[in-house]
Order: C-alpha cells, then sequence, then structure tokens
C-alpha cells in the first residue's frame, strides 16, 4: 500500500477546521486521498457554480478564452463569480486545437495568448489542460515557459478502459508536473456510482490524487460527454459527505500543485 508521504497546508489548525494539532491526534487522522474536481471547455456549465456552493466544495475550471460569451458558453463575468466563490480559472488555449497537429509557434500561440487573456482579467491562471490530452516535449516546455505551474492529460488513472492504471498520483512520486494523469472524463453513460468508484479505489488502494474532469453538464443528452445537473448533484453531496468523514480532502489543481513547494 502506497503511502503518500508530502506537505499539505492541511496540518496548520486553520486547514483543519479546528484547534486541534498533531498532539490531539487530528493531524496524524487527515485523509491521505485528495480528490480535485475539474470542468472543461466552459460550455453549458453555468449552473455549476451553485451546485458547487450548494456542497461547499471549489474545482478548477479549464477555458478556451476565444469562445468566452459565445451561446452556451461561460463568460468573462461567469468568471469572476467563480474565482469569487473559491473556484479556480486554467488554461485550456484559445480555441481548443488539438496542439501536437501545430508547429511550435502556433502552439505557443494558442498557450502564451490564452494565458495572457486570463491573466489580464485579473485571473491567476497557473493549471493548465491539455485539448484532448495531447502533448508532446514540445507543448510541455511552452505550457512551462508561459507560466503555468502544471499540465494535465485526459486519461491515465484506473478506470473505464484502463484497469492496469493506478487507482490515483501517488504525491510522493509524482514525477513531472506537466503530465498530470486524471481519470477518463464522464460521459453521457457513465453512472454516478462509476464515478464514486474511482474515488473509492483511490481510498481503499493507499490515497493519492485523483482528478475528475467533466465537460457540459446539462438536461437531457446534449453531447456524449455530458452529465445532466441532477447527477453531479448527487455525486457532489456523495463527496461532501466523503469529506466530511474524513476520508478525502477536496482541493483545486493550484492547491495541490502548491502544496508540494
Amino acid at each position: 500500500m502506497r503511502r503518500v508521504a508530502f506537505v499539505l497546508l492541511l496540518l496548520a489548525p486553520a486547514a483543519l477546521g479546528c484547534g486541534g494539532s498533531a498532539a490531539t491526534g487530528v493531524a496524524a487522522a487527515a485523509p491521505r486521498t485528495f480528490v480535485t474536481l475539474q470542468f472543461d471547455d466552459g460550455v453549458h456549465q453555468d449552473g455549476v457554480g451553485a451546485l458547487l456552493a450548494r456542497h461547499g466544495l471549489h474545482a478548477t475550471f479549464f477555458v478556451n478564452t476565444a469562445t468566452l460569451g459565445r451561446p452556451a458558453t461561460l463568460s468573462w463575468d461567469d468568471l469572476t463569480a467563480l474565482t469569487a466563490q473559491g473556484n479556480e480559472i486554467g488554461g485550456h488555449t484559445l480555441t481548443h486545437p488539438d496542439l501536437t497537429t501545430l508547429p511550435a509557434a502556433g502552439q505557443r500561440r494558442e498557450i502564451c495568448d490564452d494565458r495572457s487573456s486570463l491573466v489580464a482579467h485579473g485571473l491567476d491562471a497557473v493549471s493548465f489542460a491539455y485539448p484532448y490530452g495531447r502533448q508532446t516535449a514540445t507543448t510541455r516546455r511552452i505550457v512551462r515557459d508561459c507560466g503555468y505551474t502544471s499540465g494535465r492529460l485526459a486519461s491515465g488513472l484506473r478506470g473505464a478502459g484502463c484497469a492496469r492504471c493506478p487507482y490515483a498520483l501517488d504525491l510522493a512520486h509524482l514525477g513531472s508536473r506537466f503530465t498530470l494523469r486524471t481519470a477518463r472524463a464522464p460521459t453521457a453513460d457513465t453512472s454516478e456510482a462509476a464515478v464514486r468508484a474511482v474515488v473509492r479505489g483511490a481510498i481503499a488502494h493507499g490515497g493519492g490524487w485523483v482528478q475528475i474532469f467533466w465537460h457540459r453538464i446539462c438536461a437531457g443528452r446534449c453531447h456524449r460527454y455530458s452529465w445532466p445537473p441532477s447527477r453531479l448533484d448527487r455525486f457532489l453531496g456523495w463527496l461532501r459527505a466523503q469529506s466530511d468523514a474524513g476520508r478525502v480532502r477536496v482541493r483545486t489543481t493550484a492547491q495541490v500543485v502548491r502544496s508540494l513547494g
């Protein structure tokens, strides 16, 4: 069983949400499983902030700044509101291309101009998600050079189609922060129980860091990668209960990465 041996601010009394210390045994009981909720593309996500707030949870939203404000897409005002609620806004390129099909100059424009727009609007954009999870060594170098501190893929943790993958990222031996693996994105056919199983698997196998990302949240089946708000609401309620029971900590991407020093 793996041991996740990294230092988080969770050990501070304020982060623990109580006046306990290591001497009282509270810090020793801190969970070893960290869950990051993520939402990609900003399409059909206008109600997600309210659902997160309802359960007292925060997430990372990876957006494409060139498409903000289009029909059914988040606006700059929406991003400001999400940030004010404690959520994180990360970069996802200007227009969501497969970066591996572009020359270095095209990749730089998509990645760096996107981040410049976020920063110009007062957003602390330090986390990046590769469109389709596709990247090369050149892509990773550009992401780092543009000012990001991490880069997220789109698979690599145990789940559908990846029985041999690890249950969670071992933060004591993370390796590159620019090839962060995740569970596969839930589709319209992915049950709430299947996503709960991702978290339960991490808890049962020594903990670590689990990143779960969604695309569209809409009533009905508006896209292959979509979930109805009611399903997400139930999952968030279940996850909050796991947090309240001390089994997991829910943190944004930047919070986890910054804790690594």
